[in-house]
């Protein structure tokens, strides 16, 4: 009898720990989105105050956590809109952010900018749905009060060596997102041309 109750306890015990752990789960992946939003906000009020010179906003977004971003990414066939930090931050790395591998924000005249996010089931895994992406998809990176539209012009995989297999020989500007397949044995390349930039 005793056995029972006490297997009875420890079922129960268990029981209450997983839902624990659950709505502790649910409140910081809740409390990490609103950060991350409050950080996109941030920065666009940022940039319309830049562009109006207006230094009096009322738009302040009130948070201690904000991330300062540089720019923003943005996919709208896959619903994604993340922030993307720079270079020698140390949010910089795929297990945190979409980290910017290798080149420059899109300034100069000829410019690679290679973006990487992990894909799954995590929340951290940004990139997850790209291998929807088609040629012509529009990829806009928000980056000093200007949107830099990109498209899709070509799609690839090469074997997952850790290595970057991409063409460094362009003239022009170009974006590039990378990520693993779903089987982990591939790496996916997405890469689009500049189109336009919208001021």
């Amino acid at each position: 009898m005793k056995k029972v109750k006490i297997k009875n306890r420890i079922a129960i015990l268990l029981i209450i720990t997983g839902i624990i752990l659950i709505l502790a789960n649910t409140y910081i992946v809740n409390e990490k989105e609103l950060i991350e939003k409050n950080s996109i906000d941030a920065f666009f009020i940022k940039q319309d105050n830049l562009n109006n010179k207006n230094k009096n906003t009322q738009n302040k977004i009130k948070s201690d956590r904000l991330i300062n971003y540089i720019a923003i990414l943005e996919i709208p066939k896959i619903n994604l809109k993340k922030g993307i930090v720079s270079k020698n931050s140390k949010l910089n790395n795929v297990n945190q952010n979409i980290e910017i591998i290798m080149g420059d924000m899109p300034t100069s005249k000829n410019n690679i900018l290679v973006l990487a996010s992990h894909s799954g089931s995590s929340n951290i895994a940004y990139f997850n749905d790209i291998n929807k992406l088609k040629k012509n998809d529009k990829i806009i990176l928000y980056y000093k009060n200007k949107a830099y539209i990109y498209k899709i012009v070509n799609f690839y995989k090469t074997k997952k060596d850790y290595k970057l297999h991409i063409n460094q020989n362009i003239k022009g500007k170009r974006i590039i997102l990378t990520t693993c397949s779903n089987d982990n044995k591939s790496q996916l390349y997405y890469v689009g041309d500049l189109n336009y930039i919208n001021n």
